[in-house]
Order: structure tokens, then sequence, then C-alpha cells
């Protein structure tokens, strides 16, 4: 009898721990990564995440007769954000953000690798890096930049206001 008691609990412990791993998330599953263009070049960098955000300007909605600024100034102002989170740091990434002072065109993709959540793509112009941080651990490190866009498209669709 205890013998079929040890048993069956080495099985029911069994078939408990397969259960827990298999609720554990596939970290492999989403493929995302940037892309930037410098001349020619394409310079590619894994993501662990990113977020974007746009906020209308202050004369948003302002009446004609007074400073409304055109699609022009909206692109020399940079009003659109986004926050990548890398892996690590990409130092091609890195440089090519510094060495285009101007801006730099480029976009960020999102796939499922399992091809159940639909693909994504981010596409900008006119991006400037406007901060950094990287960590240094001993265990693996990770990388955040803010960049800043005179120009954002998601999915197809403009935006602009």
């Amino acid at each position: 009898m205890r013998m079929i008691r040890n048993l069956l609990l080495l099985v029911l412990c069994s078939l408990y721990g397969n259960l827990t791993f298999a609720q554990q998330p596939d970290e492999n599953r989403m493929k995302i990564q940037i892309i930037v263009k410098q001349g020619k070049e394409e310079i590619k960098a894994k993501l662990s995440s990113a977020a974007i955000s746009f906020s209308r300007p202050p004369t948003y909605g302002a009446k004609p007769d007074s400073t409304v600024k055109s699609n022009a100034d909206s692109v020399k102002e940079r009003m659109y954000y986004m926050a990548v989170y890398l892996d690590r740091q990409s130092v091609g990434l890195m440089r090519a953000f510094l060495k285009n002072k101007d801006g730099i065109d480029g976009y960020l993709t999102m796939e499922d690798t399992y091809g159940k959540i639909p693909s994504r793509k981010i596409e900008f112009k006119s991006a400037i890096l406007d901060a950094l941080s990287d960590q240094l651990a001993l265990e693996p490190t990770n990388a955040y930049m803010t960049i800043k866009c005179g120009e954002m498209i998601i999915d197809g669709i403009k935006i602009a206001y």
C-alpha cells in the first residue's frame, strides 16, 4: 500500500511539474528588431521591447489667426517618441544615431515566430538619439534608448495631427 501511495505521489508531482513548465512563456516566440538606414547600409539590433508615444502640441486646435505650427515644424520639433530596450548595447546602432545629427530613417518590426499574431511595422523618419542608458552587470546586460522622431507611420497609418 505504501509503495502504491509513493508511486501515485511521484506521478502526480511529475504531472504538476510538466504543467507548470508548459505555462512558462517562450522568450523566443516574439522577434522585435530595429533597423536604421545609414546610406546603403542597414544596421539591425535585436530588441527585448519597444514603446512609442505621440502627444499633440500645445497649439493644436488653436484659432487660425494664432501661431499654429505646420507639419514641417512638427518634423523639426520631433514630437514622436520611441523607447527601445536592447538585449545588449548595439555599437553600430549607437554610432549611426550619433553620426546623423540631422536625423536618420528606419523602422521597428515585431513578428510572432509561431505566426498566430499579426506582424507589426513602425516606420520613423528624422530620428535622433535623445537619451541612452547602458547597464553593466555580471549577468546579461541590457540597454535603453529614447529616440525622438519627426514622422511616424504605424502599420501603414501616418500619425499626424
